[in-house]
């Protein structure tokens, strides 16, 4: 990319790629004078969670992280693993520090709380100019629809005479036992799990969704605080005994708020998705063997409830772009890179810790759980090496628009992609690490030497 330190007084249309160590050693200069210079918290006339001091020290912490992986210096690592600990070390100061329950953290009363660090806000405010009130969107204007990417079609695909076709994949049938609504949110069906299973080799069958990521579902509660498995009718449906692909050989009606519409259960279920073994199911049953583009579990993370009548309007929910649990992943990280395994072990094991906890749970349970997640971690760390921390985020982070940058930084996009994606696996190559230039910004480089593109496109 091109960067210019000082203004531009004279019109060009020249321009040429600098050098990567240039722009990072811009980029650090920054952030340490922006870690210097800003605030400990937020202060007037600022609201909510805007750029403070340990918001420039977590990101001057993933540059050096950053340029370490790229670099392979060790001094980089050592120094973003003194600034994450830096941070953790003064969350008191800071005004930060982990809810006890993960989900608390995607609570909307909690936006602005103790674990998030920094948000791009989204208000109704009208004199924003954001959008008219009742007026649904299409995106853009600085419009927050985050919260329904990863929403499958409900409304349209929960039929309830739905069936397995002889392919094995499900087929809707039937009248809907949903109707939107918002607290299920907008089907704007963008993003989905990874639900593909390989074929064959170490990963025969699975899923990295559920067999990379989301493995110890049991004692972690980040997978339940996640995602929507379950969806109780949001409308009265009757479904006669001899409606089309009715199988159950019963009628029945469904009744609003007490009634399961649609089962995701993360195991597999005999008899889906009509029946729970020979048990008749009034909704549908739809387990992992069965997940595909259309049919899978939302991401929650971000659902608005409080649209409303309105519930097809952007979502007033700031974008939480960082959160104080990432802050141990990013030392965690440095620490491994750094060569200090238990460290870094302990580090995850603050994460996985809160991740155990469930307010649902006695204080005996909880405590069976914290133990079965952090048991194995410094092993697991030392056998599966980077692999364990990517999948660590995966499970805190699914969804947060981390994914892409935390697989380049790593340099695993191409291996992960590999193992665990067998429609994308033949396709990436190493150079998709690298994103294409826009062929306009080239376009418009018309004086001097040509404005290259980058390999490979």
């Amino acid at each position: 990319m091109p960067y210019h330190t000082t203004f531009i007084t004279v019109p060009s249309q020249a321009d040429r790629r600098s050098s990567v160590d240039s722009i990072y050693s811009l980029i650090i200069q920054d952030l340490t004078e922006a870690a210097n210079d800003l605030p400990n918290t937020v202060t007037a006339p600022f609201l909510g969670k805007a750029a403070t001091k340990p918001v420039a020290q977590f990101l001057l912490a993933k540059a050096y992280l950053t340029r370490g992986w790229l670099n392979n210096t060790a001094s980089d690592f050592t120094t973003a693993a003194t600034l994450s600990a830096n941070i953790i070390a003064n969350k008191t100061t800071y005004g930060l520090d982990l809810w006890q329950d993960f989900g608390d953290a995607f609570v909307p009363a909690n936006d602005y709380g103790k674990e998030t660090m920094f948000v791009s806000d989204h208000v109704l405010d009208p004199k924003y100019g954001y959008y008219s009130v009742g007026a649904g969107a299409s995106g853009g204007a600085a419009q927050n629809l985050s919260p329904w990417f990863t929403n499958w079609n409900y409304p349209n695909n929960s039929g309830v005479n739905s069936y397995i076709n002889s392919s094995g994949a499900i087929v809707n049938s039937g009248t809907s036992g949903m109707i939107r609504d918002s607290y299920y949110g907008r089907p704007y069906i963008r993003m989905c799990p990874n639900y593909y299973k390989w074929p064959s080799g170490p990963n025969a069958g699975k899923t990295y969704f559920l067999d990379g990521a989301f493995t110890q579902r049991n004692d972690d509660s980040r997978f339940a605080n996640s995602f929507y498995t379950v969806y109780i009718s949001n409308t009265s449906i009757t479904n006669s005994a001899t409606a089309t692909n009715n199988t159950r050989g019963i009628g029945f009606t469904t009744t609003i708020g007490v009634d399961t519409a649609v089962w995701m259960p993360d195991f597999d279920v005999t008899g889906a998705p009509q029946f729970v073994g020979t048990r008749p199911f009034k909704g549908i049953v739809v387990p992992p063997r069965l997940w595909n583009n259309a049919i899978f579990p939302a991401l929650k993370k971000f659902m608005d409830p409080s649209r409303g009548a309105n519930f097809n309007d952007p979502s007033t929910r700031p974008c939480v772009l960082y959160r104080f649990s990432e802050v141990y992943l990013i030392a965690a990280e440095a620490y491994f890179k750094s060569g200090d395994l238990p460290t870094a072990a302990a580090m995850l094991n603050v994460v996985r810790q809160r991740a155990a906890y469930r307010k649902t749970n006695t204080p005996a349970q909880n405590a069976a759980s914290a133990t079965a997640m952090t048991a194995n971690t410094l092993a697991d760390l030392t056998s599966m090496g980077i692999d364990y921390i990517l999948n660590e985020r995966s499970r805190e982070l699914f969804g947060e628009w981390q994914r892409w940058h935390d697989l380049v930084r790593t340099r695993s996009l191409v291996t992960r992609v590999k193992a665990w994606n067998p429609e994308a696996a033949t396709y990436i190559k190493d150079f998709h690490m690298l994103r294409p230039i826009p062929q306009t910004q080239i376009d418009r480089v018309t004086e001097g030497p040509p404005f290259p593109q980058n390999p490979g496109y």
